[in-house]
């Protein structure tokens, strides 16, 4: 059963997770900084999600490397998805002001890796 903290993680992720598909979709004004800061606010929480379930203490920083090595220490398999998560990191500040300008290519790359790394982290929590 998943603890009520950790639920509310799960739930701000699913809403970074919307909020890229959404904006991904957009032709007309597309917002490519969005999609690829939201990916990795997904990613994040969901990490911190599961160290909460785990009563794993963390940082508050956006470092998803660490996160997913603090995970590691219940569950090595996190080693596996690491290098995908850190993909993400220059989106957790960066993307939020000017001078990061992503592209296409960043949101669909930064959209891909979010729905890996979410799959793999909802397993893990015995989420669909």
């Amino acid at each position: 059963m998943i603890a009520q903290v950790a639920q509310d993680w799960i739930d701000f992720a699913e809403e970074n997770y919307r909020v890229a598909l959404r904006e991904n979709r957009h032709i007309k004004y597309p917002a490519h900084n969005t999609v690829c800061f939201n990916a990795q606010q997904c990613v994040e929480k969901y990490l911190k999600a599961y160290l909460v379930q785990h009563e794993i203490p963390f940082p508050f920083k956006h470092e998803l490397g660490t996160l997913c090595q603090l995970c590691a220490s219940k569950e090595p398999a996190f080693l596996l998805i690491s290098p995908i998560a850190v993909n993400l990191n220059r989106y957790a500040v960066e993307a939020r002001y000017p001078g990061l300008q992503t592209t296409k290519e960043d949101a669909l790359d930064a959209i891909k890796d979010m729905k890996d790394c979410r799959q793999f982290i909802r397993a893990r929590l015995g989420l669909k």
